[in-house]
C-alpha cells in the first residue's frame, strides 16, 4: 500500500483526469473510509501510480469533538464547511467553530470570523467578524493578524488606527503568512495614516505572496509593470517538481525549456518552452497546492 507526499502533482484519481481541486476532492471525500483509490501522479520527474487506502479519521473526530476535543471540533467544522467528508451544512461548521473557539482554538476563532465576515451559516455580520478577528489576533495568531490589518484598512469594524494595522500586518508576514506578505505590500505601496512609501518593497512583497498563491499579488504586479514571474524562481519551482536538473540561474536554456513544456504538457497548456504570464501562474497555484491540472477556459 502506497501514500501520498507532499509535492507531489495528482494527475488522475481511479482513471479519472484531475482537472481542478474539485475533481481531485469529490471522489476522494465520497470514498469510503478503508477503500483503496488508485491515484496517477507527478513525482520526482516521473510519473507513477499509487494505491492508497482512504482512512476513516473523521469518524473519530466526531466523537472526539463531543467529547470537548478543540481540535476535533475544527476538524468536524472544516468537514461542515467545504462538504468534504461531511455533508455539507454551514448552520453545523459555525456551531462547531464556536464551540472550538470557546474550548479555547484559536484557529476555530479565526474560522468563526471568517463565516461571520462571508456570511458562512450564519447572517454576515462584518463588524462582529472584525470584532472576533480582532481578538483573535490579539493572542499572536497569524492567520488572523493579516485579516485584521485589512478590517482596520478598510474601516469594517471602525477602528481607526493605521499603525495597529501595520504592526498586524508585519507579524504575519513576518510569520511567513501570504495574506499577511500580501498586506504588507499594499501598506509598503502608501497607505494614509502611515508615513512613506517604498514601491520595490513593495514589489517584493508581492512576489513573495503571488509565490503562495495570493491572485491579488499577481495583479499588483501586473499593475505596477512588473512581470509576474522571474527566471531564478520558476526554475526552483520546476525543481521543486521534480521538472527541472539544473541549478535556479535565471538564464532560460535548453534544460529550462524542456522543463518548461513538461510541465506545459501536464497542466494542459500548448507546449511552447516559454515562461509566460499564464504559465508562470498556473505553476505558483501548483505549487501553492490550489491548482492542479489546467482549467477548461486554460485549454
Amino acid at each position: 500500500m502506497g501514500k501520498l507526499n507532499r509535492g507531489d502533482l495528482i494527475l488522475e484519481v481511479d482513471g479519472t483526469p484531475v482537472i481542478d481541486a474539485n475533481s481531485l476532492i469529490a471522489p476522494v471525500s465520497a470514498g469510503a473510509p478503508g477503500s483503496r483509490m488508485l491515484f496517477r501522479l507527478l513525482r520526482d520527474g516521473g510519473q507513477i501510480v499509487v494505491a492508497a487506502e482512504l482512512g476513516g479519521h473523521l469518524a473519530g473526530a466526531t466523537e472526539r469533538a463531543e467529547a470537548g476535543s478543540a481540535n476535533d471540533l475544527v476538524l468536524v467544522a472544516s468537514a461542515y464547511r467545504t462538504g468534504y467528508g461531511a455533508k455539507q451544512d454551514l448552520a453545523q461548521a459555525v456551531d462547531h467553530y464556536r464551540l472550538a473557539w470557546e474550548a479555547g482554538s484559536l484557529e476555530g476563532g479565526y474560522w468563526l470570523a471568517r463565516c461571520y465576515d462571508q456570511g458562512w451559516g450564519v447572517t454576515q455580520d462584518r463588524s462582529g467578524a472584525a470584532d472576533l478577528m480582532r481578538k483573535v489576533a490579539d493572542q499572536n495568531y497569524p492567520p488572523a493578524q493579516a485579516p485584521t490589518a485589512f478590517f482596520i484598512l478598510t474601516g469594517i469594524g471602525g477602528e481607526d488606527n493605521p499603525l495597529l494595522a501595520l504592526v498586524c500586518a508585519d507579524a504575519a508576514a513576518t510569520a511567513d503568512n501570504a495574506f499577511g506578505l500580501y498586506m504588507m505590500g499594499y501598506i509598503s505601496e502608501g497607505v494614509e495614516g502611515i508615513p512613506g512609501s517604498d514601491i520595490e518593497l513593495a514589489i517584493g512583497y508581492y512576489r513573495r505572496a503571488a509565490q503562495r498563491g495570493i491572485e491579488g499579488a499577481l495583479q499588483n504586479l501586473e499593475r505596477l509593470g512588473e512581470p509576474v514571474y522571474i527566471v531564478a524562481e520558476v526554475q526552483t519551482q520546476l525543481k521543486r517538481l521534480g521538472l527541472y536538473a539544473g541549478r535556479p540561474d535565471g538564464v532560460v536554456g535548453s534544460g529550462t525549456r524542456r522543463a518548461i513544456r513538461t510541465f506545459e504538457r501536464l497542466v494542459g497548456l500548448p507546449e511552447t518552452g516559454e515562461i509566460g504570464a499564464v504559465m508562470a501562474r498556473r505553476l505558483t497555484k501548483v505549487i501553492a497546492g490550489t491548482d492542479y491540472l489546467a482549467e477548461p477556459e486554460d485549454r
